[in-house]
């Protein structure tokens, strides 16, 4: 038992994991062109910025730094050992980029070198691309010698190499020549400096040795001579000098800007807010998706998906005639009887007819919110069942907003409110479609009713029982449920309900909190469709076990 309950728990485990990754996949593929276009803006904007920058190279003399082999006469010179080595090195190092030879290098500049340094180098792509269109070249000014120091101290660079005395003084600018030349004479008076900084120190300590051995006299002036002497040679006298190991070259390629990198930054970027966009959409994109699972959630029969169809309108007239013809939209469900609109409505049909020993079906057609498509099922519904024989009245319960009148009938006079109000005989009161086999009870343009007192009145209860007799369904076109409280008031004569939930409208759990509110309309609950479904993107958004996911093989 124990490790029966192990495997249901690694397995329920395991299905959890797929579920997640099935998740991410599914948005994956219902968001993939966000993605993609975010992705190409990316690198879209990461190419632009590339092609507006200028190309920067980068040029570098290597230096060896000396600093005297009389300090240690063991040490081999080529890896700092000590701490004051160390800093003594850093210290030089800091030096090579100092004021002092940043001076010494402006110093030696021309005319022409100065001109070129400032000018920045080579243009960048999109500077290029506007010259081209513009035409105007500017002329070079001399830069000022404020303008010069920047330059400079902005473009040197110095990097140790490892832990040993030698150090790649570099230069960086736009003009590769302008930068080898630069890298040089850096290195140049970085090796000049550090000879005078030495040969003064060397000055300094010989004036002290003299002026010491001038005031000192007998043993005192010896011991001093030999503790100086000893000081002088292991400090000073074999001086710290530097050697320029490797010249600078023309670089051949620009260091900056780093085209791929600038790119492959751009498209991840892109791609990160690409993905911010597509769980914004997700989080706003709350509608019904899965009609399987709202159907298990309602305890209900999912009758199926229906695709999007237009409503061919009448032009509104009113009319006085007892006959009537049902415009295509109404009569899809027969003229294209095996498309998956019809067969979602035969699965609703067979749910809607009444065993051989019942009477008449009272079937209301409602939706949760208005729009979702519940007048083009009843229409539908009706001429199906119709077409198959059966004698069907189909009645307009919409009394505030006829949409199904105006659709099928214009505005014809008389109406639902006649023939249960002032007891007209039906065949005055209703329109018949010869064609069809169908009658419609339209909402009329002359008398008006409240719903409510209509629909839990005495006399409807006796339309409805006279009707039950002379037909085999009584389909009703009601109002939304939390549009109007009609689908309440009804529900004690109806026999059955058909849900009708637009795809990606109303979200699932407002469904389900409606009917939750409304538990005769949910006791009668016969099913539910979902209308206006794009096939083909329905298996985005359902599991892999729903009945969507296979919807391409189903039809």
């Amino acid at each position: 038992m124990a490790k029966t309950g192990d495997f249901l728990a690694n397995s329920a485990a395991s299905s959890s994991d797929i579920h997640v990754l099935e998740q991410l996949a599914g948005v994956l593929r219902r968001r993939w062109k966000g993605l993609a276009v975010f992705t190409l803006l990316g690198l879209a904007a990461g190419g632009l910025y590339a092609a507006s920058q200028p190309p920067r190279y980068s040029a570098a003399a290597t230096v060896m730094v000396r600093s005297g082999f009389a300090v240690d006469p063991l040490r081999q010179g080529a890896v700092t050992t000590t701490p004051e080595e160390e800093g003594q090195f850093l210290s030089q190092m800091e030096l090579a980029k100092s004021m002092l030879v940043i001076r010494k290098v402006a110093a030696a500049l021309k005319e022409d070198d100065r001109v070129a340094l400032k000018s920045g180098g080579e243009p960048s792509l999109l500077d290029t691309l506007m010259f081209s269109v513009d035409g105007k070249k500017l002329t070079p000014v001399a830069p000022t010698a404020e303008a010069i120091d920047g330059i400079l101290k902005s473009g040197v660079s110095v990097t140790r190499q490892g832990r040993t005395y030698v150090a790649a003084i570099g230069f960086s600018h736009g003009n590769p020549t302008v930068a080898r030349t630069m890298a040089q004479s850096f290195a140049e008076a970085f090796r000049e400096t550090l000879t005078e900084t030495s040969d003064a120190a060397n000055a300094r300590i010989r004036s002290t040795i003299e002026a010491e051995l001038a005031k000192a006299a007998g043993p005192a002036r010896d011991a001093l001579a030999a503790r100086l002497q000893d000081v002088t040679i292991t400090r000073a006298l074999p001086g710290v000098d530097a050697v320029i190991i490797s010249d600078a070259r023309t670089p051949g390629a620009p260091i900056a800007p780093r085209k791929g990198f600038l790119l492959a930054v751009g498209a991840i970027l892109g791609a990160a807010l690409g993905c911010l966009f597509a769980a914004w959409r997700e989080m706003r994109d709350r509608g019904l998706r899965d009609g399987d699972a709202l159907a298990r959630s309602l305890g209900a029969r999912f009758f199926g998906y229906m695709p999007v169809v237009p409503k061919e309108r009448r032009r509104a007239g009113s009319t006085t005639v007892s006959e009537f013809s049902l415009p295509a939209g109404a009569r899809r469900s027969v003229d294209q009887p095996y498309n998956r609109f019809a067969e979602t409505l035969r699965a609703a049909s067979v749910a809607a007819l009444p065993a051989p020993e019942d009477k008449a079906r009272i079937i209301g057609v409602t939706s949760v919110l208005p729009g979702e498509g519940k007048t083009v099922v009843a229409a539908n519904l009706a001429a199906q069942l119709a077409n198959q024989g059966r004698r069907v009245l189909l009645v307009d319960g919409h009394l505030r907003d006829p949409d199904l009148t105006n659709w099928l009938a214009g505005r014809p006079a008389g109406g639902i409110v006649d023939a249960v109000m002032v007891d007209a005989p039906l065949d005055q009161a209703a329109l018949y479609d010869r064609k069809s086999n169908l009658t419609l009870l339209p909402v009329g343009e002359g008398r008006k009713a409240d719903p409510a007192a209509l629909w839990t009145g005495e006399k409807f209860r006796e339309f409805l029982a006279k009707q039950a007799i002379e037909h085999d369904v009584v389909i009703i076109d009601l109002p939304a449920i939390a549009a109007a409280a009609d689908a309440s008031a009804i529900a004690p004569v109806v026999d059955g309900f058909v849900l009708v939930a637009e795809w990606g409208g109303a979200p699932a759990e407002m469904i389900a909190s409606v009917l939750a509110s409304e538990p005769e309309i949910s006791a009668k609950l016969l099913g539910v469709a979902v209308s206006k479904t794009r096939l083909g993107k329905l298996s985005r958004y359902v599991s892999s076990s729903a009945r969507g996911a296979y919807q391409h093989r189903i039809g």
